[in-house]
């Protein structure tokens, strides 16, 4: 039996652009294959935007990545987008519903999402103190989030026994 291989072969005059640990990167390629020019990749703009870059470079298994590139353009899955939102509710200490991965699936969109409606989480990260909240309204926000992340795993579980997913 023989293995069906690709040999890929170089071409003269065209260097591949790699990652820092020297990979090939697969996002800059996408954005070469799309007419994009590589050389305007925006980069995260402050703390927040890195922190979630490092959670997006970790789930999608790529470098650097643009703040505008899309999550689901780059190689993103559902599945990739609940270990994702996971991930930054750990690192960010913060309940997120996994479909602000569709609503949301920039980095900058993202980021201006927790912005705009978890001040006190981005006051955080960003490193200043900013009063926080009720303590009560708190507990109530994250037991509403807890129920509603049951529910959508529930979902998912009974699409992927009926093979939806």
């Amino acid at each position: 039996r023989r293995k069906n291989t690709r040999v890929v072969h170089p071409c003269r005059g065209f260097a591949q652009p790699l990652t820092v640990t020297g990979e090939i990167d697969r996002e800059q390629l996408r954005l070469l294959s799309r007419g994009r020019d590589t050389q305007t990749r925006i980069m995260p703009r402050n703390e927040l935007e890195r922190q979630i870059s490092l959670v997006w470079q970790e789930v999608l298994g790529i470098g650097q990545i643009d703040i505008h590139s899309n999550f689901f353009e780059l190689g993103g899955s559902s599945i990739k987008a609940i270990i994702l939102v996971n991930k930054l509710e750990k690192q960010l200490g913060r309940n997120f519903h996994f479909t602000l991965m569709i609503e949301a699936p920039t980095i900058a969109q993202f980021s201006s999402y927790i912005q705009n409606n978890y001040p006190e989480l981005n006051s955080r990260v960003q490193g200043s103190n900013v009063g926080t909240t009720n303590s009560k309204t708190t507990v109530l926000s994250e037991k509403t989030n807890v129920t509603q992340i049951a529910k959508t795993l529930i979902t998912v579980a009974t699409d992927i026994e009926e093979g939806e997913i």
